[in-house]
């Protein structure tokens, strides 16, 4: 319900209005400028509105999906492997993982003397490590070898909670590698796709 007010209040961004390439689009870009920069001449208004227009890219912009999808190839390859990375990222799991981490943890952590609780606080902190982490490893490595690094490494964490929840079923000792590993699986996850 807020997310739904929240874009029932919020007005459509300049870059939206500009994109139009109407009048009464430079009109309403114009005004929402006004809000946010605190302009206070026409001038300065129509000098805002000419860089925003500078920085839109018109050819880019108005493509159909039967050009970005079949028909020109410069787009086709990279919608094409966008629409890829979509299905991969939601074959992630990563809305099981953090949906019934504190399940998964009441379950097996129960000898270890960690609360499942302190379980997903530590989960949640991994993550956000995980989300500054990928700063300078993308500025190094590049988005492609982290991506496959990443599903990779995705993969083996969930090979490994599935194999030691299996086994905390006949011998309950295993808690903390499945907090290790879910651990892992956010910060591969955050690193990579996330």
């Amino acid at each position: 319900m807020l997310a739904y007010l929240t874009f029932v209040i919020t007005t459509e961004s300049p870059k939206f209005y500009l994109m139009k390439d109407t009048e009464d689009g430079d009109v309403m870009a114009g005004k929402v400028l006004r809000k946010i920069y605190q302009i206070n001449t026409e001038a300065e208004e129509k000098e805002v509105i000419s860089i925003f227009k500078s920085r839109i890219e018109s050819k880019t912009s108005k493509i159909t999906l039967s050009e970005a999808f079949c028909n020109n190839p410069q787009y086709k390859r990279a919608s094409w492997v966008n629409v890829g990375h979509i299905i991969l990222h939601e074959l992630t799991g990563i809305n099981v993982i953090t949906g019934y981490a504190n399940i998964i943890l009441a379950k097996t952590c129960g000898g270890s003397g960690l609360s499942p609780r302190m379980g997903s606080i530590i989960i949640t902190l991994m993550g956000v490590l995980g989300g500054i982490g990928i700063i300078p490893v993308l500025a190094k490595w590049g988005r492609k070898p982290i991506l496959i690094v990443g599903y990779a490494a995705i993969f083996l964490c969930h090979m490994a909670i599935g194999t030691f929840t299996i086994l905390e079923d006949s011998n309950p000792v295993y808690g903390f590698e499945i907090l290790t590993f879910l651990c892992l699986f956010i910060v591969s996850y955050q690193l990579s796709t996330g």
